[in-house]
């Protein structure tokens, strides 16, 4: 996955977790690949822990260590490896779906914020949020810039800025 053409907002399946901004080469199934910024795999590994699920993971350098308990009760495991793009291609261990916490309206929580960041990373005119959400709106619009690899050539591409007005 060189150049991902989109930046899309994930979950794992039947979870609260999330959104987990990633980028895809297009439309994404369930088992698909999908690039994450080294924040967002920090974020679902945390998730992960934290729930009582089959998988476990952990950091072995760079590195991301993923366990489960297959069917047969058996321990498995990958390492998932930073790319040479600083990015981590998870995929294939359990069903992806499209976040949809958006509840309505404008945001007002921290995570729709982040989520309505993500969306608009690439937008010449951002949302005007409340001054408490700003910073998780730039933290998504950030962490969608990096995962894309300052490859979105999109309209708005040369305005874009992380700085927003205060």
């Amino acid at each position: 996955m060189e150049t991902p053409a989109f930046v899309g907002l994930f979950t794992i399946e039947g979870t609260p977790h999330g959104p987990y901004p990633g980028a895809v080469p297009g439309d994404v199934g369930a088992y698909d690949t999908i690039a994450f910024h080294r924040d967002t795999a920090d974020q679902l590994l945390r998730d992960l822990n934290h729930d009582d699920c089959i998988f476990t993971a952990f950091w072995e350098g760079a590195s991301l260590r993923l366990c489960w308990t297959t069917s047969w009760n058996a321990r498995a495991t990958t390492l998932v490896a930073v790319d040479t793009h600083g990015r981590y291609l998870i995929g294939g261990l359990w069903p992806w779906a499209d976040w949809d916490g958006w509840g309505g309206g404008l945001p007002d929580t921290d995570k729709q914020a982040f989520a309505l960041g993500v969306v608009e990373f690439s937008s010449s005119h951002p949302t005007v949020l409340p001054g408490h959400l700003r910073s998780p709106y730039r933290r998504g619009r950030e962490t969608a810039h990096r995962v894309t690899l300052n490859s979105y050539r999109g309209e708005g591409a040369e305005t874009w800025s992380p700085s927003l007005p205060e």
